[in-house]
Formats: C-alpha cells, structure tokens, sequence
C-alpha cells in the first residue's frame, strides 16, 4: 500500500470481567506503543503520550516517532479504581503514526489490580488485664473428678488452655464456697487467671444477704479476709461482685452500688491491687431494664471492666434462634453508646442451645465468634459456661449436640482468640 494510502491510526479495545471493584485499591495500565497512543477505560480516557493536547481522530499524527529502541519501552499509566465497574470492563486504545511511511504501528497493553488489604480490625477499649489485641477465651465446668481436672480435661478436648477459669463464692467460711482462692483455683491459675464471681449470698443456708448490709459494714471482716488472702495470694485475679445485680431481689440500685464500693474500699484500705474489678449485668436491655442496669453503675473509679451474659437460650424459652452476633450486638452497643466505651467488655458468661433442626446453624453460632468479636473489640473476654443442668427442652451445655464441641474448639483456635 503507498504510503499516502495508509492509515494513521490503529483501533484496538479488550473486555475484561470484574466480580468486586471495591477490593481494589490500585490499577495501573502499562503500554508499549509505537509512535503515539491515547488509552481509555470505559470511555474516560487514562492518559496518552506522543499527542497532541485536545480532541483527537483517526488522521491525528503522533508528535514524535521514537528511536526502536525507545519505541520498545513501556509508559504506565494509573487507573483511577472508581472508574472499575462490576461486571463488564473495556480498555480501549488508539496507537497513532507520527507520518504515513512510517513501516509499521504497534501497541501492547497489561493492567495490574492490586486488592486493598483487609482492613486492620480496631483493638478496641484497653484496661488492667486486657489483651491489647484479641479476646481471652475461658471456661466455667464442673464435670470431672475434681475442679482441676473439671478444667484441665475440658482443655484436653478442645486441644488448649484456656485463659480464664470461672468460680463461684459466696460470703461464707466454707472451704470451696467461701474461702477464695482455693486449692484448686490456686492450682489452675499458675498458667490462667482466676474469674470470681462473688455473690452476696451463704450458699449453705440458701440465704441472700441484703446490700444495705454489706453497705454498713456488717460483712467486713469476710471482705476483709478475702482482700488479705488474695493479696496474699499475688497473682491477678478479676472479680464480679453479685454478677447479674439488675435480676438479684437485693435492694435497690443505690444499694447495690453502695455495696459494690464498700467492697472495693475494703479492698483498697487492704492494699490488694491485684484484682480487675467487674461489673456485670444480664445485658436484657427491655421493658426498664437498661435504665435498671445503668442506675447500677458504681462508677468508673471502681469499675475496670463491664459485662452481660448473652445466652441463645432458643427452646429452654420458646425464643427465635440468635446467632451469637445477634446476642452480643444490643448489649456491647449499649454499653459504648451510654459512656462505656472506655472499659473492655466481657462476656462472663454465654452459651447456646443446639438445634436439632439444623445442625449447621448451630455449629456456625461458634464458628463465627472471632470475626464478630473483631467486630465488637471491645470484647475482650469471654466465658463458655458448661451448665450441668440438662433437661429434654433446654440444654445450654458445651457438647450438647452433634458437631458442637469440635466448632467450639474451632473458635478458640483462632488467633484472635490466643493473645498470650
């Protein structure tokens, strides 16, 4: 073909598929052409070299004609990721001569996408005892020989330790109910820390004791006890005065909170700095509750963590099946929204039913727990409670259906999950 006769310009598009543009944080166009070229995607144009600035047409002539050797390099070109579509994509080019005797025109083109990196989740509240990052996963169980190996054969079948052991005490003298820590809670907690849950109560009698009382004084030489032994003790332990205080028929708000900081200056007076104090509600936050719980608050001089208890308690109730991020949501919303949101979260105790009816459902209740609790990371502790009370409509137990306790295990495995 004369060279008069040949054409200046060389068309060139390709199609290309993309199934999610927001995963993208960068995208860069890479040509080879010779002698000029303007490149578009989707029909907005990424830029041209050896052009003129302005409209372009088929019989534009390219403004230099590189050397082979120039003509042989590269020139990229970013791709702003806004411009990607999801489905069908079109990058588009027009290569241009710089004359007519020009012997040949040439063009070539790769597009590189690098994805955005998953975002970093927040390691949310910080506070004495909790993890910087992560959550520290524990265990309430009473089913073995004894209430070491209760725990210890537990860790055995889910294959690790855990890093909370809960107990139950009462203000008595009794060896195991009242007199804290015990053999048993010292033993396991030279690799773990002991969580107690101290209820106002004598467990023997099945007698509560009112918080006006603990408020006046009347119980301080047990309060005084127990803060000469576990400073005595060394080791950090957490403490819940009478957990689930917003349900107790105990006195009044104000009582409770008198009673919680009497419990707390005994403490102090003694010179036990080793205790990570807890508040913890039941999280139900309908008809009053959440006014109820919040006129409970001792304040924040004398609270290191706050809580609920969420529980998917399904048939034991007659209520809908919650995943667990359903059950955690209302209550860790509430706490950060009502001025909280500086103290980490703890879920000192929680639990599931199984459902029969679908077997999948419920194993993926525990299987989701990490990602939700990077989610909420204000959440930086929780404790599976192992009930021992069965019956043929509510069972809330670890392994109370197939696939449950292999799924447990499967979530405490999780890095989130193993801070230590």
């Amino acid at each position: 073909m004369p060279p008069a006769d040949r054409g200046l310009s060389l068309q060139s598009r390709k199609s290309f598929t993309v199934e999610e543009p927001e995963e993208f944080a960068s995208a860069t166009l890479t040509v080879r052409a010779d002698d000029g070229v303007v490149v578009f995607l989707n029909g907005e144009e990424i830029g041209r070299a050896n052009l003129p600035s302005g409209a372009l047409s088929a019989s534009t002539y390219a403004t230099a004609a590189p050397s082979t050797s120039q003509a042989t390099k590269t020139r990229a070109f970013s791709i702003p990721v806004d411009l990607l579509r999801q489905g069908e994509n079109v990058i588009s080019a027009s290569t241009h001569l710089n004359w007519h005797a020009t012997p040949g025109v040439s063009f070539d083109a790769t597009l590189v996408a690098d994805k955005a990196e998953a975002a970093r989740p927040s390691c949310g509240a910080q506070g004495y005892l909790a993890p910087t990052c992560g959550a520290l996963w524990g265990a309430y169980t009473t089913r073995g020989a004894n209430l070491t190996s209760a725990v210890t054969d537990l860790e055995s079948k889910v294959g690790r330790q855990f890093d909370l052991t809960l107990r139950y005490h009462d203000f008595s003298t009794h060896v195991h109910q009242g007199l804290f820590p015990d053999a048993d809670e010292r033993a396991l907690g030279q690799s773990r820390t002991p969580v107690l849950a101290w209820q106002a109560r004598v467990a023997s009698t099945n007698t509560d004791i009112r918080w006006a009382d603990i408020a006046r004084g009347s119980w301080d030489k047990i309060i005084d006890d127990a803060a000469s032994r576990l400073k005595s003790y060394g080791k950090p332990v957490m403490i819940a005065f009478d957990p689930e205080f917003d349900r107790l028929d105990k006195g009044s708000m104000a009582d409770y909170v008198a009673a919680f900081k009497r419990v707390h200056q005994r403490f102090e007076a003694n010179g036990t700095t080793n205790v990570a104090w807890l508040w913890v509600s039941t999280g139900y936050l309908g008809a009053g509750n959440d006014a109820k719980i919040l006129a409970g608050y001792p304040g924040d001089q004398y609270v290191d963590w706050v809580g609920f208890d969420p529980y998917n308690f399904f048939t034991c109730n007659g209520s809908r099946w919650n995943s667990f991020e359903q059950e955690v949501a209302g209550p860790h919303d509430f706490l950060v929204n009502s001025g909280f949101g500086s103290k980490p979260q703890i879920l000192m105790e929680y639990g599931t039913e199984f459902d029969e009816n679908d077997p999948r459902a419920s194993a993926a209740w525990y299987e989701s727990i990490p990602s939700v609790l990077k989610k909420y990371p204000n959440i930086k502790a929780l404790i599976r409670f192992d009930a021992n009370s069965v019956s043929s409509t509510c069972n809330v137990s670890i392994e109370n259906g197939s696939g449950m306790l292999s799924a447990f295990a499967s979530a405490g495995a999780d890095p989130w999950l193993n801070t230590k």
